[in-house]
């Protein structure tokens, strides 16, 4: 197992595994305070698929990893996308569930059994800033059926690529902006953590101690008429420090 280190040279760093897993992401703030906001097994060499699949790096699809200007792009083969999303935790990997991160995601329909849906008038309505824990327990039978956030979400047709979603930590310091030429945006709070996951340098991470945003597809493309593949999806997680 090999592990590279990418750099923008301003205070932002990744560790990649066998250049298809992210280990790490340290994101530096204006203050000088420096956060990995990546979840991550504690052993590098111990990528191993667990029966959940909570931390397993995908079976097929290869990501490619750049760091640049404050943000962390990966792009995706061709008609690909993620099987298993990056894990994010703004206040710090092993800090806390990611309850009370405040979470804008710009889409008016999201998916249920395969069908659209209007979330107007349920918890699944995030087009205006709302903390992720603040309805997550609610009786809505698309989040008892997922135990948490587990969706698919519409995005808005725009020029590529789109702005899909904000999230922020509770205390407003760390700003995540999430930019995809994807047309759907998964949201997944890690409802199938057990509490009992061994993170980097021993952290036990808590249920729903991290959070994905990871793009998708809402089917299969075909290849361009002349033959060719289509090119590969992106998202971009730019960050900004608010401090």
């Amino acid at each position: 197992m090999t592990v590279g280190q990418l750099s923008d040279g301003r205070g932002m760093t990744a560790e990649v595994a066998d250049g298809c897993l992210l280990h790490s992401l340290t994101v530096t703030l204006r203050l000088g305070e420096s956060r990995d906001v990546v979840l991550g097994l504690e052993d590098k060499t111990k990528y191993v698929r667990r029966r959940d699949g909570e931390f397993a790096p995908p079976k097929n699809v290869f990501p490619s990893f750049f760091v640049g200007d404050g943000a962390l792009i990966v792009d995706y083969p061709a008609g690909e996308e993620p099987e298993t999303g990056i894990l994010f935790n703004l206040k710090g990997h092993g800090v806390g569930n990611i309850e009370d991160h405040n979470l804008t995601v710009f889409a008016d329909c999201f998916l249920d059994n395969g069908k659209p849906c209007d979330v107007s008038d349920t918890p699944l309505d995030f087009r205006e800033e709302t903390p992720i824990g603040e309805r997550i327990r609610v009786g809505y039978a698309p989040l008892v059926e997922k135990k948490g956030y587990d969706h698919i979400f519409i995005l808005r047709p725009q020029a590529s690529p789109v702005h899909a979603a904000t999230l922020m930590d509770r205390m407003r310091t760390l700003q995540m902006d999430v930019y995809t030429s994807f047309p759907a945006l998964r949201l997944y709070t890690g409802n199938r953590m057990s509490g009992k996951d061994i993170g980097k340098g021993g952290c036990i991470y808590p249920k729903r101690g991290g959070v994905a945003l990871m793009p998708c597809r809402l089917h299969k493309e075909p290849s361009d008429e002349d033959g060719q593949a289509k090119k590969c999806g992106r998202v971009e997680y730019r960050f900004k420090s608010l401090l």
